[in-house]
């Protein structure tokens, strides 16, 4: 039986007999269930706790607001050579589109053919002469 079974047993059983009839289905201590230990359990004595008012004070917090101040004011210096950059960027690779990405075997035998061309027409300027 799963879960959801079991929970729905007794949610039934809670709803048509009450509360009783499902303490009555609980197994009673010595069939099955640990029993209590006949003395308690004394935990051993830790440090003695600490008196907050004897502590020293914490060390003043110098205030932020400067601080954040002056990083808002140096990133207000940089933001206008960021957007140039990312400007220059933008160019680069508007100039690298244009270029062919095509990989390297495809264009090999366009360089075949150029060079083909080149060397039939050295053959004719040589023959000529």
């Amino acid at each position: 039986m799963n879960d959801a079974d079991v929970l729905a047993q007794m949610r039934v059983l809670l709803q048509t007999h009450g509360l009783q009839a499902l303490l009555d289905v609980v197994p009673k201590a010595g069939s099955g269930w640990p029993e209590m230990p006949d003395d308690p359990v004394v935990d051993a004595p830790g440090p003695a706790p600490v008196n907050l008012n004897t502590l020293a004070d914490a060390p003043p917090v110098a205030p932020l607001l400067p601080v954040l101040e002056a990083v808002q004011v140096e990133n207000a210096k940089v933001l206008p050579e960021i957007d140039q950059t990312l400007a220059q960027v933008d160019l680069a690779i508007a100039h690298v589109g244009a270029v062919s990405l095509e990989p390297a075997p495809l264009q090999i035998p366009k360089v075949m053919d150029a060079m083909t061309e080149a060397s039939g027409t050295v053959d004719k300027t040589l023959d000529a002469l």
